[in-house]
């Protein structure tokens, strides 16, 4: 790849699980401290412009995650990277969106109703509405990205050792989610930086979606299960149509997810 890609938001838990699998990539590593740029958003985009002259492209993981305070810091991070990029004149901004920014529910398509039901997802899709406004003479790709395997709250309580207890449903199912792996992840990147022209909304996951149950046995975690309650929602996932028309996307089960997680935690 000869594109060169700043990654902002460096040390985040994505961030930490895309180094391996970017080993071989031209990346200049953002973050507040520990990176080959030091950067927050007190800094404003005037001292973050100077290292996006000459990269191609910006990819920004830094945000609030679920169960913070406040997530004001989506849009503002957002915007300042738009504005960064148009100070450096680098053309191309990938911001790091959610599924959470279509609230329950099966196959959702990019072009589809969106109806957060957190703040969090709210917040996500506050930040693409204002990131579009923004964009001016820059391009913006929101990647709505579903589950990533080692950086969600299934796999931080296996790591903590948690007892985890699913929802089953009648049939035996448990709840299934639409996840990728940090290896995938960063093959699909490299792939999107590659195109010439992209969507300013895109879904970025693995197919099929994953039961949490079949995630569980492949980690040989142990669990409980428990009725499901009718609140309980059995899938939540994306349609992949238009990513699969754009970069190779093969089929992610679970053994395949946690396989890609093993690669990318070598070096994490």
């Amino acid at each position: 790849m000869d594109a060169k890609l700043l990654v902002v938001g460096g040390n985040s838990r994505v961030g930490q699980l895309l180094r391996r699998p970017f080993r071989d990539v031209p990346v200049t590593w953002c973050a507040r401290s520990g990176a080959d740029v030091t950067w927050t958003l007190m800094d404003g985009p005037a001292a973050l412009a100077p290292a996006l002259c000459g990269q191609d492209a910006v990819l920004c993981l830094a945000g609030a995650t679920p169960g913070a305070d406040s997530f004001d810091l989506n849009a503002e991070v957002a915007l300042a990277v738009i504005e960064a990029a148009r100070r450096a004149g680098c053309q191309r901004v990938f911001l790091f969106s959610s599924m959470a920014v279509y609230g329950p529910g099966a196959g959702h398509a990019e072009d589809g109703p969106c109806a957060p039901a957190t703040a969090y997802g709210a917040s996500k899709l506050d930040m693409e509405r204002r990131a579009a406004e923004a964009a001016s003479d820059v391009a913006v790709t929101a990647l709505r990205l579903g589950n990533v395997a080692g950086a969600d709250a299934l796999f931080r309580n296996i790591a903590a050792g948690r007892a985890i207890t699913l929802d089953r449903f009648a049939d035996g199912a448990t709840p299934a989610r639409s996840y990728i792996d940090p290896t995938l992840l960063a093959e699909v990147l490299v792939a999107l930086v590659r195109q010439s022209d992209l969507p300013p909304v895109l879904n970025l996951a693995a197919d099929p979606p994953v039961e949490m149950a079949a995630l569980m046995d492949a980690a040989d975690a142990g669990y409980d299960t428990r009725p499901a309650p009718e609140t309980a929602l059995r899938e939540v996932s994306m349609d992949l149509s238009r990513l699969k028309a754009m970069v190779p996307l093969p089929d992610r089960p679970a053994p395949a997810l946690l396989a890609g997680l093993a690669e990318a935690e070598a070096a994490a």
